[in-house]
């Protein structure tokens, strides 16, 4: 379980919003957060970009340093889900939710080959450092360094990825 850092001020705004007691309030952010979903980054009050996440049971949004490890503030929020689908007739809803089922099973076959991806270049790059303790020569050290280097900032773009398809993934299983 990820704990979160809660600034004094989304501490206010929890005791003020959510009515939780203040002994109480870093540990109900920090529960909401398990579960609360990301919706994209916002632009506070005083200029600074933070990423925003809502908690549809409680309908609370948290939003989140731009770090990700601590709680700057948190609001009420209407529900985000339920307002457009109660608009829509019932056979373009039913064309929605099949258009998010299909998104989903693209992303899951995304998500399995990167992931699939990852542990190759993670395994590629366990065996580089393996090739790189047992060598000697300055120059293959050299060389070996620079594959290093290489096969991390694939296995980092890929981690990046991985976690743009499962926020994407966590948008579309509200709708399928």
């Amino acid at each position: 379980m990820k704990r979160y850092n809660v600034s004094d001020h989304a501490i206010k705004r929890a005791t003020e919003r959510l009515r939780v007691k203040r002994s109480q309030a870093v540990g109900y952010l920090n529960q909401l957060m398990q579960t609360a979903v990301y919706i994209g980054d916002r632009t506070n009050e005083d200029g600074s970009i933070v990423a925003a996440y809502y908690h549809e049971n409680s309908r609370t949004e948290i939003r989140v340093s731009t770090d990700g490890k601590d709680i700057v503030t948190c609001m009420k929020k209407p529900r985000l889900v339920g307002t457009i689908e109660a608009q829509l007739p019932t056979p373009l809803l039913s064309a929605v939710k099949r258009e998010a089922a299909k998104l989903l099973r693209n992303h899951g076959r995304e998500l399995r080959k990167l992931e699939r991806e990852l542990a190759e270049a993670e395994l590629l790059l366990a065996q580089k450092r393996l090739n790189r303790l047992k060598t000697n020569n300055p120059r293959t050290k050299a060389a070996i360094d620079r594959d290093i280097t290489d096969i991390s900032t694939k296995i980092d773009a890929n981690k990046t990825s991985i976690g743009d398809i499962e926020a994407a993934i966590s948008q579309l299983k509200a709708h399928a």
